[in-house]
This record gives C-alpha cells, sequence and structure tokens, in this order.
C-alpha cells in the first residue's frame, strides 16, 4: 500500500509539473502572439503617418474679413481657422497671398492647391473639393451719394449708368449669367470703390459690409462715403478648397480638423 501511495505521488507530480510547463508554454505563446500583433499596429500606424505626403500649396487672397495681410501679418476669421488646422496637422507651410484670378490659373495648370476663402456654387462644385463651411457671406451693392435712383432688384442695377466690380471671380461670373452689360471691372476693391466715390460709376459691388468697412479705413474715407443699398447677391458659404489631385486622405484630414477646431 505505502508503494502505491508513493508511485501515486510521484505521478501526480509529473502530471503537475506537465501541466505547469504547458501552462507557462502557452501564456509566452499568448504573450509572444499579442506582441507581434501589438508590432504590427505600430508599424502600419508609421507607415500611415509616412504615407501623408503635404505635397500641395496653401494660397488665399485679399478678402477682409475672411482672409487678409495688414502689416504682414495674415488676419480674418477663415485664415485663423486654417492656421489652426495647419497647426492641428502639424503642417510647417508659408501661406502665399496672391489675387484670385492667378490662383484659378494655377489650378488650371493641374497644381497642386489648397486655397481659402472660396464661394460654393453648384457650377464650381464638381471642380473642386470642399472643406468646411468656414463662413457665411452677403455681398451688397454701393451707391454713389450724388445718385438719385433707387436700386431695389436686379432689374434696376441693370439701368445704372456703371457699375464698378472686380474683373473676374464669383461677383462678375454671376451678373454675367443675369445679362448685365454695364459692368466697369478693376482689378482691385480700392479702386472700386475709390470710383464709385468720384462718380465714376454710380454703383459698386466687391465685399461684404465688413470687407467695405476695411476699404474705406485703408482709403482713409468715412464709412459713409457711399450709400449701402437694400440690394445684394444672394448669401453663399464660403470654402477652403483643394484641387482635384490632392489625395481623398488629405481632404479627410483637413475637414476632421476643421470640425474638431470650430
Amino acid at each position: 500500500m505505502p508503494l502505491i501511495v508513493s508511485v501515486f505521488k510521484i505521478y501526480n507530480a509529473k502530471v503537475l509539473k506537465l501541466k505547469s510547463g504547458m501552462m507557462k508554454q502557452s501564456f509566452l505563446y499568448i504573450l509572444s502572439k499579442k506582441a507581434f500583433f501589438f508590432a504590427l499596429i505600430f508599424i502600419n500606424f508609421f507607415q500611415g503617418i509616412k504615407a501623408i505626403n503635404h505635397d500641395y500649396t496653401i494660397i488665399t487672397e485679399q478678402w477682409p474679413p475672411f482672409n487678409y495681410l495688414e502689416e504682414n501679418q495674415l488676419k480674418g476669421s477663415v485664415s485663423k481657422l486654417v492656421l489652426e488646422i495647419m497647426k492641428d496637422l502639424k503642417i510647417k507651410k508659408t501661406i502665399e497671398v496672391l489675387p484670385s484670378a492667378r490662383v484659378m490659373n494655377l489650378l488650371d495648370q493641374s497644381q497642386k492647391i489648397i486655397f481659402f476663402s472660396y464661394i460654393l456654387t453648384e457650377e464650381r462644385r464638381p471642380k473642386f473639393n470642399w472643406i468646411g463651411p468656414v463662413a457665411q457671406q452677403t455681398i451688397y451693392f454701393y451707391q454713389n451719394k450724388k445718385s438719385k435712383h433707387k436700386f431695389k432688384s436686379m432689374k434696376d442695377a441693370k439701368s445704372a449708368s456703371s457699375i464698378c466690380l472686380r474683373d473676374s471671380g464669383y461677383v462678375y461670373n454671376r451678373l454675367i449669367s443675369l445679362g448685365f452689360k454695364n459692368l466697369d471691372v478693376s482689378v482691385s476693391a480700392e479702386s472700386i470703390y475709390l470710383k464709385a466715390i468720384l462718380g465714376r460709376c454710380e454703383l459698386a459691388i466687391s465685399e461684404t459690409t465688413e470687407g467695405y468697412r476695411f476699404w474705406m479705413k485703408k482709403l482713409n474715407k468715412p464709412v459713409d462715403s457711399l450709400i449701402r443699398t437694400h440690394l445684394h447677391l444672394k448669401s453663399a458659404p464660403l470654402y477652403i478648397i483643394a484641387s482635384k489631385n490632392i489625395e481623398n486622405s488629405i481632404i479627410t484630414l483637413w475637414q476632421k480638423s476643421l470640425e474638431k477646431i470650430k
């Protein structure tokens, strides 16, 4: 009987040792699998970061109050948002300030460009990738103080002696599409409003109310140098646009960053 008990004890000890060894091996196996799994995630994560190539140019134009240069500092509500996005995404680039007509030429040449601020229209929608919206705008007609006409409709505006405006862009294209023939084009907002003040055109249209105030200050003219009419172009949202040859992953990053910041 003692012999049987001894054999049984030896057997149990071996079984326990075997089980202990198997458990240890299983634990090490599971641990190694987990380590391998997390290593794969780690590698893929950094490969994903490396794959993001911000090989595009960021451009804006002089369009207060949304984006403008003042004392060599980029200012404006949309400029602030873009700078916050760049900080969030760790993008170290200099934002160029160019006339919008020149930017459109660069886009036509298939340059990789992100541009702000841009008015969304159905005609423009398929041409670019859109990030936003970032703001809302309403652009009013301003009237020379000596003018006796009352402008309450687009039909009335068509009867004005002339309308000063920029030589390209949303306002110009919109008025052309509405059949306006009395357009006097300029390349800058200063010349548009100055010509209206001097009576060289009866109406002027270029900026939002805040933008108009900005340019009056630049011209050293009183805000009431022109009369704001009740007539305006339809309000529309503003966006950041990206050329179609910029990867969708970049557009997604910008949109998510904007939503987080706003």
